[in-house]
């Protein structure tokens, strides 16, 4: 769904009555699942909408090689199929860019979609900025009354939870209708198949993945130095933090850091500094991280600041 042919025939369906949208996803593991759309768009609509859009003729080629001609109700429609197999964290990566909170593990499924302030649909699928330039300005409004859009989850196991509504031959499958009224400006899709798993759970989930707690410098200790030695040494000890992946222990011989300073990393909550100079005052802060919902990195601010000095 990366093509431009995909924007296109959105912009059509976010436009055009008679036009449906309809994503399913079947979740296969914790990091992995497979996406697929389809599109059926009244003929005649496309065809004019892209005349007036200015697409030169290569570009119509290449989105029609995409779809074919189906009759429904004695209308033709074209009908675009998509499927992919993509992770789990592009797709709660993708939705986070366009501002919406998803989260998705083999059992779960939420989506919390809020319409923007820029004025962006409610599923986030097209922008007025982005519907301007696919048409050439052609498009002056958006009329969303008639239009369908379907979302459909699949999982491994029996759904016990959802907002949506339980396919009635398939208990594993859950159907979502995306509300398409503009009065209508956040829209929560969730679906379990864990009794003990709430919205409220997951939110708070959410919530607290992308905190991590300041680190907390128990003690700063110099270490000995022996009579051949070149190098002092001192040891740092951590106040331990829950979900901590590493922590980051940064020294330097000046309290603003500035310019070049040393850093090791360790899991350890205690962690010794070793080829520092002798007989020289050393400031220490540290640093830790964690991952968030999505798998990605989030660091603590700055620990407050030590001092030690290490010895002849």
């Amino acid at each position: 769904m990366k093509i431009k042919f995909v924007s296109l025939a959105l912009v059509v369906a976010l436009i055009f009555s008679g036009c449906s949208i309809d994503v399913g996803m079947v979740i296969q593991s914790d990091k992995k699942l497979t996406m697929s759309m389809q599109m059926d768009i009244e003929k005649d609509a496309f065809d004019q909408v892209m005349a007036q859009s200015g697409e030169n003729q290569a570009e119509m080629n290449e989105i029609l090689k995409q779809m074919s001609v189906v009759t429904i109700d004695g209308k033709q429609y074209y009908e675009l199929k998509e499927a992919e197999g993509v992770q789990t964290k592009e797709i709660m990566s993708a939705y986070e860019e366009i501002g919406q909170k998803c989260y998705i593990t083999k059992n779960t499924f939420y989506l919390k979609a809020e319409v923007p302030k820029n004025g962006d649909s409610l599923s986030g699928m097209i922008s007025p900025g982005e519907l301007n330039e696919l048409t050439g300005g052609a498009l002056s409004s958006i009329n969303l009354s008639d239009m369908k859009e379907t979302f459909t989850i699949e999982f491994p196991k029996k759904v016990v939870s959802t907002t949506g509504v339980i396919d009635a031959k398939n208990p594993q499958k859950v159907v979502f209708h995306v509300p398409n009224n503009p009065k209508v400006t956040s829209f929560t899709m969730f679906a379990t198949t864990d009794s003990k798993i709430t919205i409220k759970s997951v939110q708070n989930l959410i919530k607290q993945s992308s905190k991590i707690k300041r680190p907390v410098i128990k003690s700063v200790k110099a270490g000995k130095v022996k009579k051949k030695s070149k190098y002092a040494s001192a040891t740092v000890k951590l106040k331990k933090i829950k979900d901590a992946r590493k922590y980051y222990v940064e020294y330097s011989t000046k309290r603003s850091f500035a310019g070049k300073f040393a850093e090791v990393s360790s899991k350890k909550t205690t962690i010794k500094l070793k080829k520092l100079k002798k007989n020289k005052k050393y400031f220490i802060r540290v640093y830790a991280d964690k991952k968030d919902y999505k798998g990605e990195i989030v660091i603590s601010k700055a620990s407050k600041i030590k001092k030690v000095k290490t010895k002849k």
